[in-house]
């Protein structure tokens, strides 16, 4: 069994965040999960619950590791993303790389689902640092993307979902209602939890897409 994060641990990753949140604009709970995962967890609410992660880091998601120029498949910029194979999946989804240009400079990009057969462009930097600097933040934001519920409407119900991680699974559902009202009044409560208890609101999020794991693995995914 491993053992829980410590203080100075936790103070470290908070402090990471925090720092990467105010030099890009990026969000400082998305950051957060962006941190832990280079420390070697899970999530943050990995980190509070105190469980490592049960995969290794993804090297990529790193600020002291970007891969530069790695050798990519023919075709990976031209294949829909639920047509790749699981091990090119496994190896670079949500895993930001870095491709040098003829100038010398870095264009950062992202199998991430931005586009939906090849990796999202995250921008040009002038060298390696910066180009780590881009990588962390256009990350963090785009987790924070999938993460904000958006409401769907049936014909008797209001849902709440949240983006897929892995592009063979759908949106999670975090919670449905009958009224309008009733799931707006639910939307503002999470926004504030959002802002003031981040740990519940990671809580929520893995249980939501968890669910639609279990689903696909009853179902042979």
């Amino acid at each position: 069994m491993s053992k829980p994060p410590t203080a100075t641990l936790l103070a470290n990753i908070k402090r990471e965040a925090k720092r990467r949140a105010n030099a890009t604009n990026a969000s400082y709970n998305a950051t957060l999960d962006v941190v832990a995962r280079e420390f070697g967890f899970a999530s943050w609410h990995a980190v509070t619950q105190g469980k490592n992660a049960a995969v290794p880091v993804p090297a990529a998601a790193s600020e002291r590791e970007l891969p530069v120029d790695p050798v990519l498949r023919p075709m990976f910029d031209y294949t829909p993303n639920e047509d790749r194979p699981a091990s090119e999946l496994a190896q670079w989804w949500l895993k930001p790389f870095a491709v040098t240009r003829g100038d010398g400079t870095f264009d950062v990009r992202c199998l991430d689902g931005g586009a939906h057969d090849r990796s999202t462009w995250y921008g040009t930097a002038k060298n390696l640092a910066s180009a780590k600097e881009i990588a962390a933040a256009k990350l963090a934001n785009w987790l924070e993307f999938l993460d904000r519920p958006i409401m769907t409407i049936d014909a008797d119900s209001y849902s709440l979902t949240i983006g897929s991680l892995h592009p063979r699974l759908p949106r999670a559902v975090l919670a449905t209602f009958e009224s309008l009202e009733s799931a707006r009044a639910w939307l503002a409560e999470w926004e504030k939890d959002l802002a003031t208890k981040p740990e519940r609101t990671a809580a929520a999020l893995k249980r939501a897409r968890q669910v639609v794991i279990d689903s696909a693995a009853a179902d042979g995914w």
